[in-house]
Formats: C-alpha cells, sequence, structure tokens
C-alpha cells in the first residue's frame, strides 16, 4: 500500500507540474506580445509542454486496476514464408525499442523458429487375458489348475498378454532453413517402448527351472538425419539408433534355448532420392 501511495503521489505530482507550467505560460503569453525575445522562450516552452504532453497520453490508457500488471505479447507469422518471418521479426524489434523509449522493462519468454515441426504420438494399452482353452483329464472333468498348484499353458486368465507393452511413443523434431538456394533439414528423432512378456504360457519351465514367460525389458532409440533438398532433388545423410541399443524385440524358448531378436543395430546410410 505505501508503494502503491508513493507512486500515485508522484503521478498526481507530475500532473500538477505539468498543469502549472500551461498556466505561467497562458499568463505570460499576454506580457510576451511586442517582446520578440521573450515570444521565443514562450514558443520553446509551449512545444516542451506539448511534448510532455504527448508523452503523458500513454499514462491515460492504463487507468485499470491491472495496469501496473505484467503484458504478454504474442507475434505469429501465419502464412507467408520467409518474408513473413522477416517482417515478424521487424515488428519484434520495433516494439522492444518502442518499449525501451518509454521505460518499459521487456523479456523474450519463447521465440518459435519459422520451419520447425515438434511431432509426437503415443498409446496407452492395458490388456489382459480373458478366455482360455479348457483342458480335461482322461475322464472328462476341466482341469482345475490352481487347485493342483499349476498355472494354465495357455496362459491364466486376467493375465497380460504377450507382446502387449503398456506404452510406446515417439517424438519427432525437424527444423528446415535455406542455405542459398537449397533447402536444408535436420531432423531428430527418439522412440520409446515399454516392457512386455513374451508369452502368457506361466506353466512351461526351462530346464533350470525358469518360467519361459521372458520379461522383455523396455527400451529407447534415438534416430537422427541431415540433408539438403533443392527442386526434386534430395541427399541426406541418416542414422537409426545411434545409441545401439540391443532391444529385444522377442523371445522365445521353442528350440529348447532361450533366443532373443534384437532391433537392429546403429546404422548409418547416405540416400540420394528424386521425386517424380
Amino acid at each position: 500500500m505505501a508503494r502503491e501511495a508513493a507512486e500515485l503521489r508522484q503521478l498526481v505530482g507530475s500532473w500538477d507540474r505539468l498543469e502549472k507550467r500551461a498556466r505561467d505560460l497562458i499568463e505570460l503569453d499576454e506580457l510576451a506580445r511586442g517582446d520578440p525575445d521573450l515570444e521565443r522562450q514562450l514558443d520553446e516552452e509551449r512545444a516542451a509542454i506539448s511534448n510532455d504532453l504527448r508523452a503523458r497520453e500513454l499514462d491515460l490508457l492504463f487507468t485499470d486496476p491491472f495496469a501496473n500488471h505484467n503484458a504478454v505479447v504474442t507475434l505469429s507469422v501465419g502464412q507467408g514464408g520467409v518474408e513473413a518471418q522477416d517482417w515478424v521479426e521487424m515488428l519484434m524489434r520495433m516494439y522492444l525499442k518502442w518499449a525501451e523509449r518509454k521505460g518499459f522493462e521487456t523479456e523474450i519468454i519463447g521465440q518459435l523458429l519459422t520451419g520447425l515441426t515438434v511431432t509426437f504420438t503415443a498409446s496407452w494399452n492395458h490388456s489382459e487375458l480373458v478366455n482360455t482353452p479348457t483342458l480335461k483329464d482322461k475322464n472328462g472333468v476341466p482341469i482345475d489348475w490352481a487347485a493342483l498348484g499349476l498355472h494354465n499353458p495357455y496362459g491364466d486368465t486376467g493375465s497380460s498378454l504377450a507382446q502387449s507393452p503398456p506404452f510406446q511413443g515417439n517424438v519427432r523434431v525437424r527444423y528446415e532453413f535455406p542455405i542459398g538456394n537449397y533447402n536444408g533439414f535436420v531432423q531428430a528423432a527418439a522412440a520409446r517402448r515399454a516392457h512386455s512378456v513374451s508369452t502368457t504360457d506361466r506353466l512351461e519351465t526351462q530346464v533350470d527351472g525358469t518360467s519361459i514367460a521372458y520379461d522383455m525389458p523396455g527400451f529407447t532409440t534415438y534416430d537422427m538425419s541431415v540433408g539438403i533438398a533443392k527442386d526434386a532433388w534430395t541427399a541426406q545423410i541418416y542414422g537409426t539408433n545411434i545409441t545401439d541399443t540391443r532391444g529385444v524385440d522377442f523371445s522365445t524358448y521353442a528350440q529348447r534355448v532361450k533366443e532373443d531378436t534384437v532391433i537392429r543395430p546403429r546404422t548409418v546410410m547416405l540416400r540420394i532420392g528424386y521425386k517424380y
């Protein structure tokens, strides 16, 4: 409250002083007739008061209770390509210079680039086994696996389905920019797959007694590419799985030994393309 009162006293005092200068000017104007030197001084004072008044007209726009709060200004390129981007950058510089002259503090919170594209996709999955075949003993009586302390070889009801990770997602960032008469681009991508089980069979085990329902750990891969394009031609260098992650895509015990199928290792390639 004390600071607000001080600011208001300063504001009212500045208007009072401006009003006094204007009243004095009116009184001196009647006395200056026929005095060239005094008339010249009054013209200078009149111009100074006019400039001060125009400068203070901005204060009249900020009279609501939130006038002293921060303001957020957003400049959007929209359609128009490089020319529109250049125009928006000119506008931003103009606004920053104007705010500086008016005594406002400015801060650039965020600045997106033309040609920048961010794509994100994800899927969340909850799966469970809801029905299994009924096996019968030699007398035709359905086998109660729970009573025997065993698992149904086709999977227990309510257990997770095989090869069904609860989460899969990827994000891609691409930036396109001009290089002389060419269009350059750089792109980075990441993909994540959560863990999953290899099979619903909880009954069969390895020789050492370990269940063959292997838990395949989740993994993340990263890809990157850089290239140039002109007209219908494109040339790029790109790499997949650049961290050489050995993610397990599938596990099986079909040959009486655990076999893991891993994803493609790090691969770097040169691609030249032409669009017909």
